[in-house]
């Protein structure tokens, strides 16, 4: 308080005060719809708040975790920033910014299958696009499928080399 006792006021101690930062930095990129993990370093003394802009507004974030791992799921190329930070003690600096790139690979494709039945030999699978996909589903060993099973759901899934997946189905029709 004040000499006269009527109002308050707050002193910051140079030891204290000691300029905390909040950092974050880099490029990613994460497959359309998938998260993406952006971390944000501290110094000073916890709890952190730190503000951060989307590409769109401003979003405020308090935590206790140095780093803290901020996840995002943007919609489209989005660079993040930070704008401000504070710690326990006091306002900061903040800087830097992180840019997360959206992978949209080629959708997966497989043509239907023409029906067998039960007692055909091992059928071989073909149809999926684009190439190097995998077959999979009851009774499919490799790039075969055993009529003996019964009708079933055949499954091509691709995994591009970003990480990114993406697959189609098609009913295999076995008749009695």
């Amino acid at each position: 308080t004040d000499a006269a006792g009527a109002g308050t006021f707050s002193v910051c101690v140079s030891d204290v005060c000691s300029n905390p930062t909040a950092t974050i930095s880099g490029v990613q990129s994460v497959c359309t719809g998938q998260s993406a993990t952006i971390p944000v370093t501290f110094t000073g003394v916890a709890p952190f708040t730190f503000q951060y802009n989307n590409g769109v507004s401003n979003q405020n974030v308090t935590t206790s975790a140095n780093p803290y791992s901020l996840v995002v799921t943007p919609t489209v190329n989005t660079t993040y920033t930070l704008v401000s930070m504070s710690d326990a003690a006091c306002s900061g600096t903040a800087t830097g910014s992180h840019t997360v790139n959206l992978i949209t690979p080629l959708n997966a494709t497989l043509n239907p299958f023409s029906p067998v039945c039960a007692n055909a030999p091992l059928q071989t699978l073909s149809g999926g696009s684009p190439a190097g996909g995998v077959y999979s589903g009851v009774g499919v060993s490799g790039t075969t499928f055993n009529p003996a099973v019964g009708t079933q759901t055949i499954t091509y899934t691709v995994t591009y080399a970003t990480g990114c997946t993406r697959s189609s189905s098609e009913v295999f029709t076995v008749n009695p």
